[in-house]
C-alpha cells in the first residue's frame, strides 16, 4: 500500500467549545472562539483548522457546516449538550448567565498539526494536560476569559482571580509564547491596565508575551526580553459602531496568533505591527455585521 501524502501543517489551529448563546431578543446562536475567531482567520485567507466540542442543538448544526465550508479543518468531539449561555444588557455592560455545559474536557490527542495554535476556552474546556500540548515549533497562544469565569449553571457569571487558577493550569500557561486577556476577564485582581497586567506578570513569569485588550482604546503590550521589562499601549486606529461586539476579543487572539513575529524573540515594532493587523480585522469583521 502507498503512503498517504503528508498534509501540510495549518497556519492556525483553534481549540475551544461551541456555544449556545440565548440572545436578549429571545433568538438563540450558536457560538464560542472557533465561531467567531476561526471565522475571522479562515477569512483573512490562512489555513485554518478547529478541535471543538459540541452538542446536539438545532442552532449547533448549521455552524458547523458554516465552519467545515469555511475552514480547512474541522473537528468535533460530541457531547450530549453544548455550552450555554444567556446574552443580557444591563446599561452598557454585557452580562452573561450560565446555563451548563456537558462538563467535558476538549482531548487534543492527534489534533493537525500548525504553525500556530490559539487555546480559548470559553467555559473551562480546556485543561492543563491539553496544555501540555503546547511544545515543538509552534507558536502557542491562549485567551484567558474562559478560566477566569466562575460557572453555577442558572447564576449570573462573576470573575475569578488569577490566584484561584488551579496551580497546573497556571503553570501550563507560563509556557505560552503568548496571552492575551481583556480588562474585564482581569477586573477580579485589580480595575487598572497596569495593576492587571502586573498581576498578570507576577502569575505567570517571564516567558510570555501579555497583551491586555482594551475596547476601543486598544490593547496594552508586555514583554520581559533579555534585557529590561517593558510595556506600552497599541491605539485603535478606527472604531466600528452600531454592531454587536461578541466575539472581537476571539478575532483579535486569532488575528495576532496568525501575525505574531515568527524566528526568534518577538520584538517591541513586530508585536505593535501584529496587534495593529489585528484590530483592522477587528474592524473589518466587525463591519460585515451591518
Amino acid at each position: 500500500m502507498l503512503n498517504q501524502p503528508r498534509r501540510a501543517p495549518l497556519d492556525l489551529l483553534v481549540v475551544g467549545g461551541m456555544t449556545v448563546d440565548r440572545l436578549p431578543d429571545g433568538s438563540a446562536t450558536a457560538g464560542g472562539s472557533v465561531v467567531h475567531g476561526g471565522g475571522a482567520a479562515a477569512r483573512m485567507g490562512d489555513r485554518v483548522g478547529a478541535v471543538t466540542v459540541a452538542g446536539p442543538e438545532p442552532e449547533v448544526e448549521p455552524a458547523l457546516r458554516g465552519l467545515r465550508g469555511l475552514l480547512d479543518r474541522v473537528e468535533v468531539q460530541r457531547v450530549q449538550r453544548s455550552i450555554g449561555f444567556e446574552h443580557r444588557v444591563d446599561g452598557e455592560r454585557r452580562v452573561l448567565r450560565f446555563l451548563g455545559s456537558a462538563g467535558i474536557l476538549i482531548r487534543l490527542d492527534g489534533a493537525p498539526a500548525a504553525r500556530a495554535i490559539l487555546y480559548a476556552p470559553v467555559a473551562g474546556e480546556i485543561g492543563a494536560t491539553g496544555l501540555a500540548r503546547a511544545s515543538g515549533k509552534a507558536l502557542c497562544a491562549a485567551i484567558l476569559q474562559g478560566w477566569l469565569r466562575r460557572l453555577v449553571p442558572g447564576e449570573l457569571v462573576s470573575g475569578l482571580a488569577l490566584a484561584e487558577l488551579d496551580p497546573g493550569l497556571v503553570a501550563a500557561l507560563a509556557r505560552m509564547d503568548l496571552v492575551v486577556a481583556s480588562r474585564e476577564d482581569l477586573l477580579a485582581d485589580a480595575d487598572r491596565p497596569d495593576k492587571q497586567l502586573d498581576a498578570l506578570r507576577s502569575a505567570l513569569g517571564r516567558r510570555p508575551v501579555l497583551v491586555l485588550t482594551d475596547a476601543t482604546a486598544g490593547a496594552w503590550c508586555d514583554r520581559t526580553g533579555s534585557g529590561a521589562s517593558e510595556r506600552w499601549q497599541v491605539p485603535v486606529a478606527r472604531v466600528v459602531e452600531g454592531v454587536p461586539v461578541v466575539g472581537a476579543g476571539d478575532m483579535f487572539a486569532a488575528s495576532l496568533a496568525l501575525r505574531w513575529p515568527r524566528g526568534g524573540a518577538a520584538t517591541r515594532d513586530g508585536i505593535t505591527r501584529a496587534a495593529r493587523d489585528a484590530m483592522e480585522t477587528v474592524a473589518r469583521e466587525l463591519e460585515r455585521r451591518r
